[in-house]
């Protein structure tokens, strides 16, 4: 995936969180991506950045979906129209 984050002038950024699993009798997890920066770190406002993982765990022939699933907690300090930006650029997923 590539993100960008474009920060207020006040922003706590605690997490940001992808996820791709698919259901056989219950979740199963395939990836799991967590980034964790504040407004402060280097990735904040520095454009897009690239995330790339693989599975560690191949997927059933008879798995026909997959879910991918985003989670960002931001928190804004400042009012008025000064908020976070979170930007998705693209995900990619392909058999290897």
């Amino acid at each position: 995936m590539a993100e960008s984050t474009i920060p207020s002038t006040e922003t706590r950024i605690s997490l940001i969180r992808a996820s791709v699993y698919y259901e056989d009798g219950g979740r199963v997890d395939l990836i799991n991506v967590e980034i964790a920066y504040s407004a402060e770190a280097d990735q904040a406002g520095m454009g897009f950045v690239f995330h790339q993982k693989m599975s560690d765990i191949p997927v059933p022939s008879n798995v026909n979906s997959v879910t991918v699933e985003f989670f960002v907690q931001v928190t804004d300090v400042g009012s008025g129209g000064n908020t976070t930006q979170w930007l998705l650029d693209g995900v990619s997923l392909r058999a290897i």
